[in-house]
């Protein structure tokens, strides 16, 4: 085999002979994949679940496998993810293609490069020499117990490492000799490079195909000595060649083709954009539609009326005009007070509900909202114009969280308590303290835990499970 084609060609193909000079044979085909047909997945946001992401790959790459997250020995901000690609065609279009969406995102493709190999031995399972130069005793991969010839060997699953004796596998990253040897490899290979000794392979790229051009060989000019003209002289024969011509007009038709795919993808990601351009202005309006109601509101009660023309041109001085607006005075404190919306929903998984919430929210026109059981995915998607708090639960699916709007001073009571969050509001006519709780039906725990953080002026909500035979229940719940 020279490169992956005649690999891909080989494996894919049924076509093998059953005898050879007579004799039977048995075409085993290799059943793992090279890393050669790797691919990554690059800049993967970190708060994406990997069983997410293994999802999103396979339904795109239908022949993606053992796709796994590359551990690095610093903190990155996003992750990387490496996967095998069994299909040619699959791992040259995704190649070519370059991008593959994970979620929200629009993350680059780019093959996976291998590292530098380790030198061990599949008897011992040490470093540094191969298996038939070993004089070891056989060993097993994962304790390291020496296996007898003919006995059957139960292994206890207790990882032994064959370099320090430590308690993990033997060419595991975390042992201490395992990376001095590799960071050694590589610098001896680094100097072999730099010496001429070793040589990285380059793949040479291919020539283009030949296309003449009328202005590459211009005709040359006649010139005219006159000098008569010889007749019955000898021409050579001109002729057309037809599969030449339909040859470069299927290499043109060929380039329009792609030149148009690569259009409808632009077009697509377009489409794409102006989207989610849409829905930000759809959401900006909601916004800006409330902001102006409270402007006008704010407008009629605190701001009085103008002067009209009359009252501006009857008057004679600046202090006449500012006299007038005086009398007017400020609105009655009755026509100032507005209400305090509060509004608590049990979203049941804020990643998959996102949406739905923040479309309620701006609908019910709400100051305070306290969301109950809203997962360990709570942040995926922001609520414009409020402060969030949370407090996660006992488990991944609980949660509360209570989003105040901007325009409140809200600051957090600091409670160790699952489920529980606490908010004071200041700014108003009189302080209101705020406490969302929820409560599993599975959780048992004692309300007296809050009792002081109990005072004046306090709004106790959130989902508490409580059940009642009155309600049309089939059980009874004190709580």
């Amino acid at each position: 085999m020279n490169n992956k084609d005649d690999y891909a060609t080989l494996v894919a193909t049924d076509k093998w002979p059953t005898k050879i000079n007579g004799i039977d044979i048995e075409v085993i085909k290799p059943k793992f994949t090279p890393d050669s047909f790797a691919l990554v997945v690059r800049y993967v946001p970190r708060e994406l679940d990997e069983e997410f992401v293994v999802n999103e790959i396979q339904r795109t790459i239908a022949s993606a496998d053992r796709i796994k997250r590359i551990q690095y020995t610093y903190q990155r901000r996003s992750n990387d993810y490496r996967f095998d690609v069994k299909d040619y065609q699959e791992y040259n279009s995704a190649l070519k293609f370059g991008r593959i969406a994970i979620g929200y995102s629009w993350l680059p493709i780019t093959p996976f490069f291998s590292g530098n190999r380790l030198t061990y031995c599949t008897k011992c399972w040490c470093i540094g020499h191969l298996r038939n130069k070993c004089n070891a005793a056989a060993k097993c991969r994962v304790c390291r117990e020496i296996l007898t010839v003919n006995a059957s060997y139960v292994c206890i699953n207790e990882p032994k490492c064959g370099q320090c004796n430590g308690n993990h596998h033997s060419l595991d990253n975390q042992c201490q000799v395992v990376r001095d040897y590799k960071r050694r490899l590589k610098e001896d290979v680094e100097d072999a490079i730099n010496n001429g000794k070793l040589y990285r392979f380059k793949a040479k790229k291919q020539a283009p195909s030949f296309e003449m051009n009328e202005q590459d060989f211009p005709t040359l000019k006649t010139v005219d000595n006159h000098q008569s003209r010889k007749w019955n002289v000898e021409q050579d024969r001109t002729t057309c060649q037809p599969e030449k011509s339909l040859e470069d007009i299927n290499n043109k038709l060929s380039k329009l083709i792609d030149s148009n795919k690569r259009v409808e993808d632009k077009v697509d990601q377009l489409k794409a954009d102006l989207k989610t351009v849409t829905l930000d202005i759809q959401l900006h309006q909601a916004v800006l539609l409330d902001i102006i109601d409270t402007m006008k509101d704010s407008i009629q009660q605190f701001i009085p009326p103008l002067l009209t023309a009359n009252e501006w041109y009857t008057s004679r001085t600046l202090n006449s005009v500012l006299q007038q607006w005086e009398s007017f005075g400020l609105a009655p404190s009755s026509n100032q007070q507005e209400n305090l919306k509060i509004l608590c929903y049990n979203v049941q998984g804020w990643y998959t509900r996102a949406l739905e919430v923040v479309d309620l929210v701006y609908k019910v026109q709400a100051s305070i909202c306290v969301f109950t059981e809203v997962g360990e995915r709570w942040n995926t998607c922001q609520l414009p114009h409020f402060n969030k708090f949370y407090q996660k639960g006992t488990n991944r699916n609980g949660g509360v969280c209570i989003a105040v709007g901007k325009h409140l001073k809200a600051m957090r009571i600091d409670v160790n308590i699952p489920n529980t969050v606490i908010i004071d509001i200041t700014g108003l006519s009189e302080p209101v303290r705020i406490i969302g709780i929820y409560w599993p039906t599975s959780q048992q725990r004692d309300l007296d835990d809050i009792l002081s953080y109990v005072v004046e002026g306090i709004i106790l909500t959130g989902d508490f499970n409580a059940t009642v035979k009155e309600w049309n229940s089939p059980l009874t719940d004190k709580r």
